[in-house]
């Protein structure tokens, strides 16, 4: 169940597709990484007027930040899809006080700039974070919406975070960071409770036979992932098993 994630690059155990642009009717939907690719389609339908609808895995944070920007000053209707992880879920979600939800869409949250800025501190390392201006950044933006900004605590609690180290390829500290839980899936509850964001409408984790359906796609076999509060482990054959709490003896780092 370890898993390690690499700040820089926001790596996930995940699957990732190439984005993509459907046309059904008025409304484009965009898909896939948030990459280079996905950027360039927001800008073309924002230049274009079209309504959009983001569906994502996440991708590298800095493309996240930039895509961010253009869905803040977006012209036109932005609703988020089926899936918002990682990425999408650090930077898109907080980019507007309300997004339309369609697809009762499945967000995720993984480690992220705040929780390595955390870790650095702890551990007593001296150069400047990776990442650390986009971890400001999303503070100011947290603040701006009325949003709990000490949210990544929540998350890194609920992650269980083994250890940590600096990857030492960089100029600015790079945090590596291994976890027992690779994502954590809130409830609309949870999101209202914690991070003092009201959905518009239920999310998929609300109702597990919608995120029981997608799971597989998004997790990859032998890692663990919490949906709520309960803890649950992909198969190595792609099956959903619950964990007991009792089965994390480690002594994790938390803050």
């Amino acid at each position: 169940m370890r898993q390690t994630l690499f700040f820089i690059f926001a790596c996930l155990a995940i699957i990732y597709t190439p984005a993509c642009v459907q046309q059904p009717d008025q409304v484009k939907t965009i898909t896939g990484e948030l990459d280079s690719t996905f950027v360039d389609a927001i800008r073309r339908n924002a230049n274009a007027g079209n309504d959009i609808v983001i569906s994502s895995y996440g991708g590298d944070p800095a493309i996240g930040q930039e895509a961010a920007l253009l869905v803040g000053s977006y012209p036109a209707k932005v609703s988020i899809g089926e899936l918002c992880l990682s990425s999408c879920a650090e930077f898109i979600l907080p980019t507007k006080a309300q997004l339309n939800f369609v697809g009762r869409p499945l967000i995720g949250f993984h480690g992220n700039d705040q929780i390595a800025v955390w870790l650095a501190e702890y551990y007593q390392w001296h150069t400047p974070v990776c990442g650390s201006e986009r971890a400001q950044s999303q503070r100011t933006r947290f603040e701006e919406l009325g949003w709990n900004v000490d949210f990544w605590k929540d998350v890194a609690r609920r992650l269980l975070i083994i250890s940590a180290r600096d990857s030492g390829e960089y100029n600015c500290t790079s945090v590596v960071v291994s976890y027992d839980i690779a994502m954590w899936f809130p409830t609309s509850d949870q999101l209202q409770l914690y991070l003092n964001f009201s959905p518009r409408a239920s999310i998929c984790a609300d109702d597990e036979n919608c995120w029981r359906s997608r799971m597989s796609s998004v997790i990859s076999p032998g890692s663990g992932f919490m949906v709520g509060d309960d803890i649950f482990l992909m198969s190595v054959d792609n099956k959903i098993v619950p964990l007991a709490r009792a089965q994390f003896q480690r002594n994790y780092i938390s803050p």
